[in-house]
């Protein structure tokens, strides 16, 4: 998924049931994952495992693309 946002915000402290892989287009990023704190800037990949809680801190507008990875165990067949 193409993901875009805006300067000066962030997300809500967050875990999925899927991990996932992001590779940022344009702009930068504070990743705080499990106590750590990551500045990730374009054209660098971060991952995030699948339920680990996450917020995303972005300073400036920032593009990424995000790679949803492995179905969650509630829809296996």
């Amino acid at each position: 998924a193409f993901t875009h946002y805006s300067a000066n915000t962030s997300t809500e402290p967050t875990a999925h049931l899927r991990e996932h892989r992001c590779l940022i287009i344009r702009g930068k990023v504070l990743l705080k994952i499990q106590h750590e704190h990551y500045a990730i800037s374009a054209g660098e990949w971060f991952h995030i495992p699948a339920n680990t809680v996450h917020q995303l801190e972005f300073s400036q507008a920032t593009s990424l693309i995000e790679f949803w990875l492995d179905e969650p165990a509630s829809l296996a067949a």
